[in-house]
């Protein structure tokens, strides 16, 4: 009995400070609950997104929603504004200072990206906003712009949400009120995009189905949903119409909201604007940097006007931007020289008058001053002598962008930008939809990706190669900067078939 009793007093002992050793291990413990705490939030957060905002959990990365798509209704508002507003009281219990350095990040980004959600809620924007249903047409391509391994699954999806298209031209038609027109007329264009584009929705369905009557059924789907986006379009087209007046500015308090909580930038309207300037004009410098890496001829031109005679004989310098040798026009060139023919022979034909009259100071010739900025339209002439110096049937764009991103690729594994080989960067077709008003897209890996990849998506011919010639003069004309019959710039009439 006694040997028991010394080894049961032995054992407690012992383990007290082991235990205390234990913990230390885990090193502050204030800071494990805060962290756990931070976790649980953010858990109940993707639930609410998912439950919700299925569209906006497909951006976030999470896959389980895919199949749906947002309500647009004051109910389901109602609803979500309920459930945030618990998600950030339970946010606003745990203390920032006791969290660790990373958790404190992912608190602000939480925190912010909270507050984002409760300003769109209360800004009414079922009845107020129809970038809110065109933006359905992104949820589409969200789907089909990933990259996983499991295409059947990711077609279920995107068929599922091309079911619900319908719906959503519903809860259009039966919820937007006055909506702003410039609003308006921005969700036409979308609408008038998708629906020009459909068709690569359509053959990405329904490629490598051999069954005749799922390829039937993919059909009836799309033809269905084809005809949703043009009631949608139609919807915007009238409102755009109707409410010419409406203002549809937010303000700079808004506009700051935004900033802070959507891009988390906190700096006010006035210093975002400073900072715009200066990084357009840094861009502009490193344009004119690259346009001048190719040979270019300095022109000085001097005019010289005779006043009347009781006044001196005035000149005037003129100065001339450089141009590029090829963008000369002849015509211009021979008319200098026939100027240069007569004065030479009037010279010749009146020397007597010519010695009498006192002859002015001769001007002196003025280089040209060197602009120190350069806008895209300077870039044009250069772009034309690019191009024209590739053949045609060499301009295979893919390749040559894929050749290029596979040595970008291995530069940002060698100087340690991007992870060892845990993901790619790759540059991508972009699809016909975004096309249409987007040059490039970014796409980081999200979801579940089995091979992550950074994908850039760039806007490249497309088409039979007549198309591709057009679209190239279309990206390389100078009207295109300048503008053309819409605020695209492309020309377009917004008349469906």
């Amino acid at each position: 009995m006694k040997k028991l009793f010394s080894l049961g007093l032995a054992l407690s002992i012992l383990v007290t400070p082991l235990q205390a050793l234990d913990i230390s291990a885990y090193g502050d413990v204030d800071t494990i609950m805060e962290d756990n705490a931070l976790s649980d939030v953010a858990t109940r957060y993707s639930a609410v997104q998912l439950s919700f905002f299925p569209e906006y959990a497909t951006r976030l990365g999470f896959n389980t929603a895919e199949d749906r798509l947002d309500r647009r209704d004051n109910e389901r508002d109602a609803q979500a504004l309920r459930a945030l507003k618990l998600v950030q009281e339970g946010l606003n219990k745990i203390n920032r200072k006791q969290l660790s350095e990373p958790k404190r990040t992912e608190y602000d980004m939480l925190q912010n990206m909270i507050e984002y959600d409760l300003y769109n809620l209360n800004r009414n924007r079922n009845m107020q906003d129809p970038l809110l249903y065109s933006s359905v047409f992104d949820a589409l391509y969200d789907l089909r712009m990933k990259q996983i391994n499991y295409t059947d699954v990711q077609k279920r999806d995107l068929a599922a949400r091309l079911a619900m298209l319908p719906d959503v031209a519903h809860q259009a038609q039966n919820n937007l009120s006055t909506p702003p027109s410039f609003l308006s007329q921005i969700a036409m264009e979308k609408a008038y995009y998708a629906y020009l584009s459909f068709d690569e929705m359509e053959q990405y369905l329904v490629a490598q189905v051999s069954d005749d009557t799922a390829k039937a059924q993919l059909k009836r789907l799309t033809k269905e949903s084809k005809t949703a986006i043009k009631d949608l379009f139609d919807l915007f087209k009238k409102t755009a119409q109707e409410n010419t007046d409406k203002d549809f500015r937010l303000g700079s308090k808004k506009y700051e909201t935004i900033l802070k909580n959507r891009y988390s930038i906190n700096q006010s309207e006035s210093a975002m604007s400073k900072y715009l300037q200066k990084n357009l004009r840094a861009a502009q410098q490193e344009l004119l940097y690259a346009i001048n890496r190719f040979p270019v001829v300095e022109e000085t031109v001097v005019v010289t006007e005779e006043s009347t005679p009781a006044a001196t004989t005035a000149t005037e310098e003129v100065e001339v931007v450089s141009a590029p040798e090829e963008m000369v026009s002849g015509e211009t060139a021979q008319n200098a020289e026939t100027a240069a023919a007569e004065n030479t022979s009037q010279k010749q034909a009146e020397p007597e008058k010519q010695a009498a009259k006192p002859q002015p100071k001769k001007p002196s010739a003025k280089k040209v001053k060197k602009p120190t900025t350069a806008t895209a339209i300077d870039f044009y002439p250069i772009a034309d002598r690019v191009t024209a110096n590739v053949p045609q049937q060499q301009q295979n764009f893919i390749s040559a962008f894929s050749t290029e991103a596979t040595k970008l690729n291995q530069m940002f594994t060698r100087e340690d930008i991007l992870p060892m080989a845990s993901a790619s960067f790759k540059i991508r077709q972009m699809p016909a939809y975004y096309a249409y008003f987007k040059a490039y897209m970014f796409l980081p890996p999200f979801g579940t990706q089995t091979n992550p990849s950074h994908d850039l998506f760039l806007r490249l011919p497309a088409g039979s190669e007549e198309t591709k010639a057009a679209m190239i003069a279309q990206d390389s004309h100078p009207q295109a900067v300048n503008g053309g019959a819409t605020r695209t710039g492309l020309g377009l009439s917004f008349g469906l078939p």
